[in-house]
């Protein structure tokens, strides 16, 4: 099949209707990928139809950046094709790795798809082209693999995404600059695709190589495995919403104690995902509320959202959301012996660790030590911000409750 051909059968994978379509976006990079996809669109749509946006995230040197986004200016300009360039700040991407916690790669994404949530509500394109191959594909699962991902990451890469589709997800990289050659169109070579410092280059350059060398046949056998997955995340998904329902951000501690554990993550991503939470919440802290067990109470938090279960219901929210004065909540951090803590009111789903590693819920604890409930919200809970784990209840007269290896701290700031 030619490449054109291959393109168009893509965009019919993806649900696009070539005649029907009034107006369709690229993402453009100047990579070959992203120029193939370029030019094979303005020919199958005809420019006018076509609208691009590239993004320079400013994390390689100035002259390199710049010179990718006046590449794909003037290619678009050549081509007669509308085209938006969106520059992050430079020093952006790093900061919002600092705060997610994702690392660069992560947080260039986040931003380059908010960028492109913009792009397609202000332009008014019915769908935003992606340029991922079938190359990208292979790579992305076994990454997804290394990484232990289920069946909610092992599928790889989806065709579409609301409106963001992949029409060259089965076109190999080959096909792509054999296209290009035969147009004698250049394209730009980003200097950090050889740095193996990131996990994708490494399995690029090294392990792809050697599957090649050793296991004949393992693409197509790896592409195949990758849509049984994803049909079986297809499942899953579809009991999650009829287990928790959509958009909800918690569910009945009754209902969610009769989860399996399959259920119990995607249920956990998805009320993470409807309260806020957009990046990768770490398994190890996840794990312990999908194995919380009937009639415990855990709390876990990461990148300013928590989880918590209590004794009725388990629910995620954003941090930020405590109300910051004394009488209905309050919040603030300090510094004690090189560490960092947050000293904040009591909230739903707090627990504090007991010597024989148990957890206990802090609301428990108040009652036992007789505290008014309508006094409850005033007791101050100190906080590790390295774990986010309750390391002291702070109720006056009626009692403390202190984790033993942390009342020097507390001591040193003056709390104890």
């Amino acid at each position: 099949m030619e490449f054109l051909d291959c393109v168009r059968a893509g965009l019919l994978g993806c649900g696009i209707d070539v005649g029907s379509c009034r107006s369709i976006g690229a993402a453009v990079s100047g990579g070959a990928d992203s120029v193939s996809l370029l030019v094979s669109l303005a020919e199958i749509f005809g420019a006018g139809r076509v609208r691009a946006v590239t993004v320079n995230h400013n994390i390689r040197p100035d002259d390199e950046t710049r010179g990718d986004a006046e590449f794909v200016r003037d290619l678009c300009a050549r081509l007669g094709v509308a085209c938006d360039v969106v520059e992050i700040p430079r020093g952006k991407v790093c900061e919002v790795a600092s705060e997610r916690g994702g690392g660069i790669e992560e947080a260039a994404r986040f931003l380059r798809y908010g960028a492109f949530d913009s792009f397609v509500e202000k332009s008014g394109v019915e769908a935003l082209c992606l340029a991922h191959n079938e190359n990208d594909q292979l790579e992305t699962v076994l990454m997804r693999f290394i990484q232990g991902s289920g069946t909610d990451g092992g599928g790889g890469i989806r065709m579409r995404r609301g409106v963001f589709v992949r029409p060259l997800l089965s076109v190999s990289r080959s096909m792509i600059e054999e296209f290009l050659r035969s147009r004698s169109q250049p394209w730009r070579t980003d200097s950090t695709n050889s740095d193996t410092g990131y996990m994708r280059n490494r399995i690029r350059a090294n392990l792809v190589p050697f599957l090649d060398a050793q296991f004949p046949g393992w693409r197509g056998a790896v592409i195949r495995g990758a849509g049984k997955v994803r049909d079986d995340d297809d499942f899953i998904d579809s009991a999650v919403v009829s287990s928790v329902g959509k958009n909800a951000s918690s569910v009945s501690r009754a209902r969610w104690d009769s989860f399996p554990p399959s259920i119990r993550r995607r249920a956990v991503q998805s009320m993470l995902l409807s309260a806020g939470f957009s990046a990768r919440f770490p398994y190890a802290l996840m794990g312990r509320i999908v194995s919380v067990r009937a009639g415990e109470c855990d709390s876990v938090s990461f990148g300013g959202f928590s989880i918590t279960a209590d004794e009725n219901s388990v629910r995620a929210f954003r941090l930020d959301s405590v109300e910051k004065t004394r009488e209905r909540g309050f919040c603030r951090s300090f510094s004690a012996g090189g560490r960092r803590f947050v000293e904040r009111s009591v909230i739903s789903g707090d627990c504090i660790a007991m010597k024989d590693g148990r957890r206990k819920d802090v609301q428990k604890i108040l009652s036992e030590w007789k505290v008014p409930r309508q006094s409850r919200q005033s007791v101050p809970v100190v906080v590790d911000a390295g774990t986010m784990n309750v390391v002291a209840v702070l109720a006056g007269g009626y009692g403390s409750w202190i984790v033993g290896e942390f009342r020097a701290f507390l001591e040193e700031a003056g709390l104890v």
